[in-house]
């Protein structure tokens, strides 16, 4: 299994209760983005519950079931070798599987910025939940196109002194703002700074460039699924990058299933979890007709 979100530990769940010995490769923290989402009101039987407390259950569940969860290490090759496929990770475990199931979800888009990658926990943050109350009192600055910034630049004005939101999209944000926060038609460009973020280097439309004193740079750009490894051994993707699987969460290679967001299903935690339980019970018959043909 790769990947600890809700897909990929429903799978691992299903798998145990076949009797299945499994492994959970997670590159991050168990439950995925569940760790960014402040609060999920949409999840039968749970209310109103906050996305990490509900990782924490997801997490508590699966390991009172004895299931190996690796983290963070993340599998950087993968390999077929006679009938199995041959997993390396970044960490330098090997493993051995007759079937993989990937739930690997999506990633944001990382390193648009000059500089972002070395400000990268010294100002550079991916997430206001996570990160917003180190910067309480303080000004931050929001980078992306679309409602997804507008969303961050609103949560973070409420434990920041100011906020800049550069937003990068063809027309100015609709919705009624703070009047902490100030809204910049433009592109950022540069991150500047000592030990940690000072300012960020924003370019207008006009062509000139504005400085922005700033503690902190919340990037807010757009996702894409993390399918890098699957294109490597041919799985087939759609047009937008997600990894295509037919109603049993199959791909087009022998033994590779694929649940959850990367899949583009749905973008929910109830569907993924579904997907997850699927790609279980199909990988399940797959590897019991595989032994079967190899008299074990």
């Amino acid at each position: 299994m790769i990947g600890a979100g809700p897909a990929g530990l429903s799978a691992a769940l299903y798998l145990k209760r076949l009797n299945m010995r499994c492994i959970v490769i997670e590159r991050y923290l168990p439950g995925g983005r569940l760790n960014e989402v402040p609060i999920v009101e949409n999840l039968l039987g749970f209310g109103r519950v906050k996305g990490m407390d509900l990782a924490k259950k997801f997490l508590e569940h699966v390991m009172m079931e004895g299931i190996e969860i690796v983290f963070p290490d993340e599998v950087v090759d993968i390999k077929r070798s006679d009938r199995k496929w041959i997993i390396t990770t970044r960490e330098g475990r090997i493993y051995s599987a007759y079937a993989v199931i990937f739930a690997t979800g999506m990633e944001r888009v990382k390193f648009t910025i000059e500089n972002e990658e070395k400000f990268m926990g010294k100002g550079v943050s991916y997430c206001a939940v996570c990160d917003g109350p180190l910067y309480r009192g303080k000004k931050v600055a929001v980078v992306g196109p679309d409602d997804k910034a507008v969303k961050e630049a609103l949560y973070l004005s409420k434990m920041a002194s100011e906020v800049s939101l550069v937003f990068e999209g063809e027309e100015a944000p609709s919705e009624s703002l703070p009047d902490n926060v100030e809204v910049i038609m433009g592109r950022a460009v540069r991150i500047e700074g000592d030990d940690r973020v000072r300012r960020l280097v924003v370019k207008l439309p006009d062509g000139s460039t504005r400085l922005i004193e700033a503690d902190a740079v919340f990037v807010a750009r757009g996702e894409v699924p993390n399918t890098a490894i699957l294109r490597r051994i041919g799985v087939e993707l759609d047009e937008r990058g997600f990894v295509k699987v037919d109603r049993e969460q199959r791909t087009n290679v022998e033994g590779v299933f694929a649940a959850g967001d990367v899949t583009g299903r749905g973008l929910q935690i109830a569907i993924a979890m579904g997907d997850g339980a699927m790609a279980a019970l199909s990988a399940y018959r797959y590897v019991a007709k595989v032994k079967m043909r190899r008299g074990r």
